[in-house]
């Protein structure tokens, strides 16, 4: 998705005026100073009348209806928008889409100690293709989000390396705790956001540079403290 195919879908989607006009001037800037954005849009807003986390991620929107309680704890006004800038992760290239994540689950999500690692499943279906051909190096990223987090907060899963596909695919993950020096204890919502990566480096990490292969699937977790 381009920039202006995100700017037509704020012109099309949201009611209010001043909604899309500070909308567009955020994901403008963020194109600008090529960075992400965040836009936690009120239920009002929106002509589907539900509240929504939408992110610009620097390549495309990606949409998340948030539950009642995340609303109240994110404290998102019913006819505005909480809006905030964030860094794009540097070595992630434009998206290749061609997996797709579902039924996401995690574990104890009602109720995660974030000192804990943060496990799950999914289903992944991978694009019908040989064996020689499917073999490759993936790492899940988890992205969580919150409106008060300090900064941007990411964890990966490696895949055994090379990793071969079937064409459906029942993954089991454990991304490392969230807690950690930069992250404070908190209570409530959290959104975690999971994609697949394709390593471009057959003996480097994210680091090295990757490309998104996969849908953003999204799920919802509630910290302990």
């Amino acid at each position: 998705m381009s920039i202006d195919n995100a700017l037509t879908w704020i012109r099309a989607s949201m009611t209010s005026p001043a909604a899309r006009r500070d909308s567009i001037a955020l994901l403008e800037n963020a194109a600008t100073r090529q960075v992400q954005a965040h836009m936690v849009i009120g239920p009002r807003v929106l002509k589907c009348g539900a509240p929504r986390l939408t992110k610009w991620d620097g390549h495309d929107l990606i949409h998340v209806d948030l539950t009642e309680e995340e609303q109240i704890a994110f404290r998102v006004p019913e006819n505005g928008i909480v809006s905030a800038l964030a860094l794009t992760n540097p070595h992630i290239r434009a998206p290749r889409v061609q997996f797709t994540i579902s039924n996401l689950e995690f574990d104890n999500a009602q109720a995660h100690d974030g000192n804990r690692h943060l496990a799950g499943f999914c289903q992944i279906k991978a694009p019908a293709r040989s064996e020689s051909e499917a073999g490759g190096r993936y790492v899940m990223e988890a992205t969580y989000f919150r409106p008060d987090l300090p900064a941007a907060v990411q964890s990966y899963w490696y895949f055994p390396q090379p990793h071969y596909w079937a064409v459906e695919n029942r993954v089991r993950f454990a991304f490392s705790p969230f807690y950690s020096q930069f992250v404070p204890r908190m209570q409530g919502p959290l959104i975690v956001q999971i994609a697949l990566l394709e390593l471009s480096d057959p003996v480097g990490g994210v680091q090295r540079g990757c490309w998104r292969v996969s849908n953003a699937a999204a799920g919802h977790v509630k910290l302990s403290g």
